[in-house]
């Protein structure tokens, strides 16, 4: 219906209220809120939404938007109407239509909770601080972190994990999942979630792996032992086998004789003592010469988890 300044409609009257200018409300006691709409040309109609229809008064007073018809309830939060909207304001059930979506648009009782920051694949070394990131706006469920599917529970010092822990501010968000000692055993899958809660649904961030690394074993020769003494006969082929245990990823060897490298090689790689850790084994064959005679013959492991390879040797004692 119409209306003019400083009268009030009858629904207006029945909801306890008075029509007034900019931020007034047609009832306190209700969590109602403004609404403008807006013409792309820059002309707006203002007015107020109840659960029977509109009513625009002058220009400049506040929309107050009730979505008490199709929610059940009044709308505590408020969304830009689309200008689209715009002149489909007037009597009858062009009107109602018009106020049931702007009730639509106003749907939201509060913020949601959303994620600000996910978790990220990360690659540690064997013995070093891993820390997973997460970070939730509007949090209002219960935050935790899931382990390749098992909940590790909402509190800080985390039950059953004694080297895990969830660090950062929580007033601003921040759980983030920190691991001291990293372990073969801690890598794997990992999720932050939020659990559902009266006035948000549940989130569940995208999944981030955790890679531990381990550096290669001190290699092992099978027919020499390191740091000895080895008499050859020159002209002769000598075969050498070399093993590297337990890495993660799979150990690379390389020979050299006197510093140089050699190329006759051959690799295999096998399962470790675990599921995630490799075993590589490697064999040289080699025809020593006279002038190699004293010279160090080595085999050198190395993968991402070391800086610089892990080396065993012999020296070769030619006749």
């Amino acid at each position: 219906g119409g209306g003019s300044a400083g009268r009030c409609p009858s629904w207006c009257q029945l909801a306890g209220g008075t029509r007034g200018g900019q931020g007034a409300s047609p009832r306190a006691g209700i969590s109602s809120l403004p609404l403008t709409l807006q013409a792309a040309g820059g002309w707006a109609h203002t007015g107020w939404c109840s659960p029977t229809g509109i009513l625009l008064p002058r220009a400049g007073d506040a929309v107050w938007a009730w979505a008490l018809a199709i929610h059940g309830g009044p709308s505590l939060s408020s969304q830009p109407v689309p200008a689209a909207l715009v002149g489909m304001v007037s009597k009858g059930p062009v009107t109602m239509f018009l106020c049931l979506l702007l009730g639509a648009f106003t749907r939201g009782t509060s913020p949601q909770q959303a994620f600000r920051v996910e978790p990220d694949n990360i690659t540690v070394l064997e013995g070093a601080v891993a820390v997973l990131q997460c970070e939730v706006d509007n949090p209002s469920g219960v935050i935790q972190w899931v382990k390749d599917g098992l909940l590790l529970g909402p509190d800080t010092n985390i039950p059953g994990f004694p080297r895990y822990s969830m660090t950062g501010d929580p007033s601003k968000g921040e759980h983030h999942l920190r691991i001291v000692g990293s372990r073969l055993a801690d890598d794997g899958d990992y999720e932050c979630q939020a659990g559902r809660s009266k006035d948000s649904p549940g989130i569940v961030s995208h999944t981030a792996l955790l890679s531990v690394l381990v550096p290669p074993k001190i290699p092992v020769f099978k027919e020499y032992e390191a740091n000895s003494t080895v008499t050859w006969v020159a002209g002769v082929e000598y075969r050498v086998t070399c093993s590297v245990g337990d890495a993660k990823p799979a150990a690379e060897i390389f020979f050299s004789k006197g510093g140089s490298p050699l190329s006759e090689v051959s690799h295999e790689v096998h399962s470790g003592s675990s599921e995630k850790l490799s075993s590589t084994e490697a064999v040289l064959r080699v025809i020593p010469q006279s002038l190699d005679n004293r010279k160090r013959l080595v085999c050198a492991a190395t993968n991402e988890a070391v800086s610089a390879p892990v080396v065993a040797g012999f020296t070769m004692n030619i006749l």
